[in-house]
């Protein structure tokens, strides 16, 4: 009895050699979209910028200090356990960056050059844009927590004052634009911590406990979203008090208030 033959596909058989070799031309193509994103440094450049993430447990040492961590035993050698890289100047000077836990990270980013500003007025006029601008690792940061909520507060309290001024085009501006957080802070469905908590979104600078103390202040479940502009306003005033009073309690070597979280938070480790 005689058997049809099976008719032979119409597919084209990829062989192996032919899927390595698509695989390794996908490969150059993303290096190259890599390579176009991070230029090669090559050590000519006029500008270059350092960034240093502290992530966690990130510190920077001196051979004269060491700062201490309460997360680690008390260890003042230099350089540091787990030092990941060291800075040396040209007379003499050096610091280490040390991280532990390895949440932190160090870019390198090329920096503008000034001819690239133009020539006269052009380049005065963009020198005097802040050069954080300029800065690939600083471009998709938010606004600084300390700073917009320091301008907020400021902003509030020309306008229940009621200067003379208040009412000029230029202070309505500025106004306007410091009001802005509580806006972006207001009607978001994502919950309020976590949206303290992203770098990218909203405001930069929070991290875990000082969003915690914050919510705390405010009366806020740290869950809770499509807060009112109510919520957000007293949740920016409470932001200001945290960080100044932060701030100025490590600079000045001042403990922090006793009716703060952050004492419970940390009693038992």
């Amino acid at each position: 009895m005689h058997r049809p033959q099976k008719k032979k596909s119409s597919k084209t058989k990829i062989t192996k050699s032919a899927k390595k070799e698509e695989v390794t031309n996908n490969d150059k193509d993303k290096n190259n979209e890599n390579d176009n994103n991070n230029p090669i440094i090559t050590g000519h450049e006029s500008k270059l910028y350092l960034s240093l993430h502290m992530g966690m447990t990130g510190r920077i040492s001196s051979p004269h200090h060491v700062p201490s961590l309460e997360s680690l035993s008390e260890d003042d050698t230099y350089p540091p356990p787990h030092t990941h890289l060291i800075l040396r100047s040209s007379n003499g000077e050096e610091a280490a960056f040390s991280d532990p836990r390895r949440f932190g990270s160090v870019l390198v980013d090329v920096g503008v050059d000034d001819d690239d500003h133009g020539d006269g007025e052009d380049q005065n006029q963009a020198l005097m844009v802040d050069e954080e601008v300029s800065i690939p690792t600083f471009r998709d940061i938010a606004q600084d927590a300390l700073e917009s909520s320091k301008a907020y507060c400021a902003a509030m309290k020309l306008s229940k004052a009621k200067t003379p001024h208040s009412d000029s085009d230029t202070n309505t501006r500025q106004q306007h634009q410091q009001l802005t957080i509580v806006e972006q802070l207001s009607n978001r469905k994502k919950g309020i911590k976590g949206l303290l908590l992203d770098q990218r979104a909203v405001i930069s600078g929070i991290g875990n406990w000082v969003a915690d103390e914050i919510l705390y202040r405010s009366r806020i479940h740290p869950d809770q979203s499509y807060l009112t502009l109510t919520e957000s306003q007293k949740l920016v005033e409470e932001m200001h008090q945290v960080l100044f009073t932060a701030v100025a309690g490590l600079n000045y070597g001042i403990g922090f208030p006793e009716e703060w979280l952050f004492h419970r938070r940390w009693r038992n480790g």
